[in-house]
């Protein structure tokens, strides 16, 4: 993987890690962990991960129709 050429600051926190062309699957893990557990407007202010896990319920439930 080589580093974004964007100069602005990227969005997702990625920043501290400027320099560095290469990052390990334990940073990549913890990047991952980070924005999937900030909550979002968009989702009622609920994490990325309370709506995946919600959804996951949903489809576990027998009978129940999903749209999308």
């Amino acid at each position: 993987m080589t580093a974004p050429t964007s100069k602005a600051r990227p969005a997702t926190g990625l920043h501290h890690l400027k320099g560095h062309y290469w990052w390990s699957a334990d940073d990549l893990e913890a990047v991952a962990l980070a924005l999937n557990n900030r909550p979002r407007k968009v989702l009622g202010w609920k994490t990325p991960a309370e709506v995946f896990s919600q959804q996951l319920q949903l489809l576990k439930q027998p009978g129940v129709a999903t749209t999308g």
